[in-house]
């Protein structure tokens, strides 16, 4: 029974390093000073494929500004998207896609956006470099963090009858 305890603890302490969240290193280190904007959209957003349709971005890019775009729906996408939110300080209700990040500014929602580059305000806004985002580091869930919070669910839970009933059940099938 101990031997079993053991390779359970070991098996659960790998599986919670292994999952926990790394920092993420998003570097701009590869973008042009200036004339950068960074696009995130996602495949299923109705606004984000009026804007594709619309040539919003085409638009943009023939202008000369060079436009990264990041697909939320992936994993770097989404790490990226949250690096850049946080960066530019972003309130919760405005985190959702299309959003265009360009100099100092950001941008979101499909009317914003187009009429920002209609306007020449994007182009302009262009020439200002992103903020950076390379030490954005989120927060992460450390060992010790997620071994108190197992516990403390874990004793929560036993004071719930029906967990108390099964506790009792499973004590009277394990043979000493």
């Amino acid at each position: 029974m101990i031997k079993k305890a053991g390779i359970f603890f070991i098996f659960f302490m790998a599986m919670v390093i292994l999952l926990s969240p790394a920092s993420i290193e998003a570097s701009n280190n590869d973008l042009e000073p200036s004339n950068t904007a960074v696009y995130f959209y996602h495949p299923f957003c109705g606004s984000c494929e009026s804007l594709e349709e619309d040539g919003a971005i085409d638009r943009l890019e023939a202008s000369g500004v060079e436009v990264i775009s990041y697909n939320t729906s992936t994993s770097i996408g989404k790490r990226m998207f949250q690096a850049y939110t946080d960066v530019y300080n972003v309130p919760r209700s405005e985190r959702q896609v299309p959003i265009l990040f360009v100099g100092e500014s950001h941008y979101n929602g499909y009317r914003n956006i187009r009429n920002a580059i209609n306007d020449g305000i994007i182009l302009t806004e262009s020439a200002t470099p992103l903020l950076d985002v390379t030490n954005y580091i989120p927060a992460e869930t450390t060992l010790l963090s997620a071994i108190i919070t197992a516990v403390l669910y874990g004793l929560l839970d036993g004071i719930n009858p029906c967990a108390i009933a099964m506790l009792l059940m499973f004590i009277s099938m394990v043979k000493f």
